[in-house]
């Protein structure tokens, strides 16, 4: 889903109770920057819902010029996100 590995991970528990994890992660830049349009749409909707234009893009429906350039905006958007541990 996301262009991040898991590579190694800890979880410490604490007798008085702060319990915490500790992750080491690998950001796959490659991995996302190769991916479409619509793959990135697709790795998007397995997280969230998506809207019917992103659906109508992702069956490959025809659409208008600004239709287009709001696809192209959120792939961008979606694209980052999907390589962005912060989110």
């Amino acid at each position: 889903m996301f262009a991040i590995d898991i590579c190694a991970y800890a979880l410490l528990i604490h007798k008085n109770g702060s319990n915490h994890l500790h992750l080491v992660l690998r950001i796959d830049v490659e991995l996302a920057k190769h991916w479409s349009d619509i793959e990135v749409v697709t790795q998007w909707q397995k997280l969230f819902k998506g809207n019917s234009l992103n659906h109508d893009f992702v069956k490959g429906e025809a659409l208008e010029s600004y239709q287009q350039t709001i696809i192209n905006k959120r792939v961008k958007e979606y694209r980052l996100r999907l390589m962005d541990i912060s989110c």
